[in-house]
Parts: structure tokens; C-alpha cells; sequence
């Protein structure tokens, strides 16, 4: 899960897509509820292989992107947490200036 506020001051060109349904709730532990404007797909070369991860990008502020557990089992064996972040980061997508992963 992306921000979209990460989404504007990183990569400002790229499009949202459309959420197919909007019966999607998710809360935080807090019970708030999460809202969603859309979702981008990222895709950046990681290793040898090209890889395409979907986010959903919500309107509230996060902290650090949130990396879903089905990213993180295609990486079996790799130090999971750097592949993403060099995803993430390749071509200057990093974090917003002054906040980190």
C-alpha cells in the first residue's frame, strides 16, 4: 500500500487506476477505516527478472509503503526487504525527502 501523497512527490506522472469495486473495507488496528482512491502498478527490473507489483494507494498518510505478503513469499530465498526497497526506489522513486523505509 502507497500513499498517494508518495505517489504525487515521487512519481507524478504515473496514472491511478480505477478500483473495480467500491465495496472495498479495510481498517487499521485502530479500527479506522482506510481510503482507497486507486491502485498503481510499479514494475522495475530486480535481479534478472522483471517484476510487476500492484499497490493499492489510499488518501491518508503512511509512515512507510506497505509491502503485501504474496510480494514478499516471490522472493523466497533473496533478502525480500532489499529487492522491494530497490524496486521501490529504482529511478529515483524513493521515499518522500526526509523520511526513510
Amino acid at each position: 500500500m502507497l500513499s498517494k501523497e508518495w505517489i504525487e512527490q515521487i512519481i507524478p506522472k504515473e496514472q491511478l487506476g480505477k478500483l473495480v469495486t467500491s465495496d472495498l473495507t479495510v481498517k487499521c488496528a485502530s479500527e479506522s477505516i482506510i481510503p482507497f482512491v486507486g491502485w498503481i502498478d510499479l514494475s522495475e527490473q530486480v535481479k534478472d527478472q522483471n517484476v510487476s507489483v500492484p499497490f493499492l494507494v489510499c488518501d491518508m498518510h503512511l509512515e512507510h509503503p506497505i509491502i503485501g505478503y504474496n510480494v514478499l513469499t516471490y522472493f523466497e530465498g533473496e533478502d525480500v526487504l532489499l529487492s522491494m526497497l530497490n524496486v521501490i526506489d529504482s529511478s529515483g522513486r524513493g521515499p518522500p525527502k526526509g523520511e526513510g523505509f
